[in-house]
């Protein structure tokens, strides 16, 4: 039997609960963007591209909702959420503070926009105007 956890979560975080568990599985991880097996040797990778990333990243959306970018090395964002942190309690997995507008858009693998479901809503009507078919949004 093989056992492959598909999550949202990035790699780092889910790397630290499977070595809990102890469960030998293939990890899914960052809404697909990335494919490890049994030893944690990449199989496949997929990332915004720069120009998308530059875009999503100096565009100036009429949102309230806190901007997290990740990449290979973690989870970046340019303000305190501690209430985020909660959901990373087991793992202690947490973000890193840094001016996303100077991050180096090639770095960026995924972003994620975090607010209230009612807040969400017309940022994703934004995103698909200026985005369209270039992106995949998960909402």
């Amino acid at each position: 039997m093989h056992l492959a956890f598909a999550i949202g979560r990035h790699l780092l975080e889910i790397r630290i609960l499977r070595q809990r568990i102890t469960l030998p599985a293939w990890l899914i991880t960052g809404n697909g963007t990335r494919v490890h097996d049994l030893d944690s040797y990449l199989l496949f990778a997929s990332a915004l591209s720069p120009s998308m990333a530059e875009e999503m990243l100096h565009s100036r959306w009429e949102s309230t909702a806190t901007v997290h970018v990740f990449n290979d090395d973690g989870w970046f964002t340019d303000v305190l959420v501690p209430q985020m942190l909660q959901a990373h309690a087991l793992s202690g997995f947490h973000y890193q503070l840094r001016d996303l507008k100077s991050f180096p858009a090639h770095e960026v693998t995924k972003i994620c926009f975090v607010d209230d479901h009612d807040a969400l809503c017309p940022l994703k009507s934004q995103l698909k105007e200026a985005l369209s078919d270039r992106a995949h949004i998960c909402f």
